[in-house]
C-alpha cells in the first residue's frame, strides 16, 4: 500500500509543508529554519524508502494515474524509472544541504525564504516524475517563481539585472516549448481520434518531416537554456555569481539537471528523426561548451564565477554523451548528473563557507589557508578532484563512460572532449594551489577556522558520496541500464518507423 502513494508522498509533503511555513509566526526564526529542515530531511528519508524498493528492470515503477480532466485528456500521472531515479534521489539530498548552507547566512524575510524552498522542492520533482506532459509544463512553469524569489530577494548584487535576465531567457525557451507541446497534443488527436497528454501516448505521434525539425528545435530551446547548452548559457555566470548559495546549489545540482532530463525524456522521443539529422550539430555545440567553459574558467580571478564556468564545460560533457546517444554514453550521462551535482555542490559549499570567513571570493587575496583551515582545505581537494575526474572519485565513472560512448559515435568528438579534461586540470589544480598552498595573505582576518556543525553535516555524506560512487558505482549503475537500453531501443525503433513513413509518403 506504501508503495502505491509513496511518490505522491514525496511530492506533496514539501509543498504542505511550505504553507504550513508561511503560518509560522515571523518571530519564531529558529522554529522557522529548522522546521524547514526537519521536513526536507524526512522527505530524503521518503526518496531512501523508495529508493531501497526500486527494482533493477525497465519501465516505470509506482505509478500514481488519477484522471483530472477526462476531455481534455490531463492526469495526475506520476511515475519513475531508472532514468529519473537519481534526480529525485538528488533533489531529495540537496534541499537540505541548501537550508544548511544558508543556516547563518539569511537573516530577513526567512519565512518567505524557506517556504521557497520547500516550494520549489515539490515543483522540481513534479518535472522529473510527471508522466502527463501538461502536468510536467505546470510543474517546470511553477519552479521558476520561487527561484525567482531566492535570486531576486536575496542575491548579493545586481539584483534586477540578474533576476530579470534568467526569467526572460526561462520564458522565451518555455513558450516555444508550450507550442511544440499543443502542437503534438491537436496531432495526436487527429491522427488516433483521442485527446490525451499522457507522455507514453504522444511518444507514438508520428509527426510529418516538414514540421518536426521546427518543433524539435523549439522543445529544444526550452531545455537548452536550462541546461545550458552553448550557446544559451550567458544567464548562468552572473547568476551562479551572485544568487545566494541555496539558490546556486538548487540551480546545479538539480535544475540544471532537470532541462538534460527534459532532452533525453521528451525532445529525442518525440522528434527522433529530426534529433537523427541534428544531432552532430548538437554534438558539436556541446563539445564547445566543454572547452569554452574551461578557457573562460581559466581567467577568472572571482572562485564561485570561476565554478560557474567549470559547471557550464562539465555539463558539456553530460549533453554530449546524451546526443552521442548510445548505451554507454547514456548511461556515463546520467550518472555523471549525479557526479557533477555533488562536486559542483560541493566546491559552490566550500566557497561560501571560506567567504564568511575570510570576507573575499577574489582568488589573488587568498593563499596559504590549508595553514589555517586544514579540514576545509583537505575536503576542498577532494571535491577539486572529483570535478577533475580522478580514477577512484565519482567524476571518473560517467565521464570514462561518456568518452567510450562518444568516441563510438565519432572519435572526434572524444578527442575534443579530452582536451576539456586537460584544461579542467589547469584552472582547478592552479586555482587550488594559488588558494591553499600560496603565500598567506597576512591581511586576512579568519573569523572561524574550523568546521561548523551545520557545514560539517553537508560536506561529510557529500564526501562520502564522492569516493563510494568512485569506488564502487555497479549497484548504481544497474539501476540507470534496464530503462536506458529499453528507452534507446524504443527511439531507434521509432525512427526507423518514421523514416520508412515519409518515405513512403513521398512516393
Amino acid at each position: 500500500m506504501f508503495s502505491n502513494v509513496i511518490l505522491s508522498l514525496l511530492l506533496l509533503f514539501p509543498f504542505f509543508a511550505g504553507l504550513v511555513t508561511l503560518s509560522i509566526p515571523s518571530g519564531s526564526k529558529g522554529t522557522i529554519k529548522s522546521f524547514a529542515l526537519y521536513v526536507s530531511l524526512m522527505n530524503f528519508i521518503i526518496s531512501l524508502i523508495m529508493y531501497s524498493k526500486f527494482e533493477n528492470v525497465d519501465g516505470f515503477q509506482f505509478i500514481n494515474n488519477i484522471p483530472w480532466n477526462t476531455n481534455l485528456g490531463i492526469s495526475y500521472k506520476i511515475g519513475v524509472d531508472g532514468i529519473s531515479l537519481f534526480l529525485v534521489m538528488i533533489t531529495t539530498f540537496f534541499i537540505p544541504v541548501a537550508i544548511l548552507s544558508t543556516w547563518n547566512v539569511i537573516k530577513e524575510k526567512e519565512k518567505m525564504f524557506y517556504s521557497c524552498i520547500l516550494f520549489l522542492e515539490t515543483f522540481l520533482l513534479g518535472s522529473t516524475l510527471s508522466m502527463d506532459m501538461f502536468l510536467f509544463y505546470t510543474f517546470w512553469e511553477l519552479m521558476l517563481i520561487p527561484m525567482f524569489f531566492m535570486v531576486g530577494v536575496w542575491s548579493e548584487s545586481k539584483k534586477i539585472y540578474i533576476t530579470a535576465k534568467f526569467f526572460v531567457f526561462t520564458m522565451i525557451g518555455s513558450l516555444g516549448m508550450l507550442f511544440s507541446l499543443l502542437y503534438v497534443y491537436q496531432l495526436h488527436y487527429k491522427q488516433t481520434g483521442i485527446y490525451t497528454f499522457d507522455m507514453l501516448e504522444l511518444y507514438n505521434t508520428n509527426i510529418s518531416p516538414t514540421m518536426g525539425p521546427i518543433l524539435f528545435l523549439l522543445f529544444l530551446l526550452a531545455f537548452a537554456v536550462k541546461a545550458p547548452l552553448f550557446p544559451f548559457h550567458t544567464w548562468l555566470p552572473d547568476t551562479y555569481t551572485d544568487a545566494p548559495v541555496s539558490a546556486t546549489i538548487v540551480l546545479s545540482s538539480v535544475m540544471a539537471k532537470i532541462g538534460v532530463y527534459g532532452i533525453i525524456r521528451f525532445v529525442i522521443p518525440l522528434f527522433p528523426v529530426a534529433f537523427s539529422q541534428y544531432s552532430n550539430l548538437l554534438m558539436t555545440l556541446a563539445a564547445i561548451g566543454i572547452i569554452y567553459g574551461g578557457l573562460i574558467a581559466i581567467v577568472q580571478k572571482d572562485m564561485k564565477r570561476l565554478i560557474a564556468y567549470s559547471s557550464i564545460s562539465h555539463l558539456g560533457y553530460i549533453i554530449l554523451g546524451v546526443f552521442a546517444f548510445n548505451l554507454q554514453a547514456l548511461q556515463g550521462s546520467i550518472f555523471q548528473m549525479v557526479n557533477h551535482a555533488l562536486s559542483t555542490g560541493a566546491l559552490f559549499l566550500l566557497v561560501a563557507f571560506l567567504e564568511s570567513r575570510i570576507k573575499t571570493r577574489k582568488i589573488e587575496n587568498m593563499g596559504g589557508l590549508m595553514t589555517l583551515m586544514p579540514g576545509l582545505g583537505l575536503i576542498f581537494m577532494l571535491a577539486m578532484f572529483s570535478s577533475v575526474g580522478l580514477p577512484g572519485l565519482n567524476g571518473f565513472v560517467g565521464e570514462f563512460l561518456i568518452f567510450l560512448g562518444v568516441f563510438g559515435k565519432n572519435p572526434v568528438f572524444s578527442v575534443l572532449a579530452t582536451t576539456g579534461i586537460i584544461i579542467s586540470a589547469i584552472y582547478m589544480l592552479w586555482s587550488f594551489q594559488r588558494i591553499m598552498f600560496g603565500k598567506l595573505n597576512t591581511n586576512l582576518k579568519v573569523e572561524f577556522k574550523s568546521l561548523r556543525a551545520s557545514e560539517l553535516m553537508v560536506l561529510i555524506p557529500i564526501s562520502a558520496l564522492i569516493i563510494i560512487l568512485g569506488v564502487y558505482p555497479q549497484p548504481f549503475l544497474n539501476k540507470i541500464e534496464p530503462s536506458v537500453s529499453k528507452y534507446i531501443d524504443f527511439v531507434n525503433l521509432k525512427r526507423i518507423n518514421n523514416q520508412e513513413i515519409a518515405s513512403l509518403s513521398h512516393k
